[in-house]
């Protein structure tokens, strides 16, 4: 399955909800961008100050591994629900593994001119990212199980 490809403008700043491609920093070199694109989930943006400053863009770490789900995360599943969000299979994000990055073209991954967005969390998702974000990333965005 092939993702959407949307022309846009790369000074067009992702919105919150919204799925990215990024090469996501390794743990032992968070200033550098991965060796791989991968789904990110957009949980922030801020506008620089400066002309010349990128804006900053925080994301959360996406995973098709199943073992990941530890702490809190949100996970996209359903063939509709992935259809929408621009991935070809089940995939988790995973809210303790996040990076504040600059929005450049090094760590988004810009092809050809199209935009890093691949989609955005459905509706019936957003309800529980919103909760989340709104209490500082809370039980809220398990809507799977049941935390205590």
């Amino acid at each position: 399955m092939f993702h959407r490809i949307r022309r846009r403008s790369a000074e067009t700043l992702p919105k919150v909800g919204e799925i990215v491609s990024c090469r996501f920093p390794l743990e032992e070199v968070p200033e550098r961008p991965g060796p791989k694109a991968r789904p990110a989930l957009v949980l922030s943006v801020s506008r620089a100050s400066g002309q010349s400053a990128p804006a900053v863009i925080e994301v959360a770490y996406g995973t098709s591994q199943e073992r990941a789900a530890r702490g809190k995360w949100l996970r996209i599943r359903r063939l509709e629900d992935l259809l929408e969000a621009g991935l070809h299979k089940p995939t988790l994000f995973i809210f303790g593994k996040t990076a504040r990055l600059p929005f450049t073209p090094s760590f988004f991954a810009f092809q050809n001119g199209a935009d890093c967005r691949l989609g955005k969390v459905p509706e019936g998702l957003m309800q529980y990212l919103r909760t989340g974000l709104d209490t500082g990333v809370s039980s809220a965005l398990n809507p799977e199980r049941k935390v205590a």
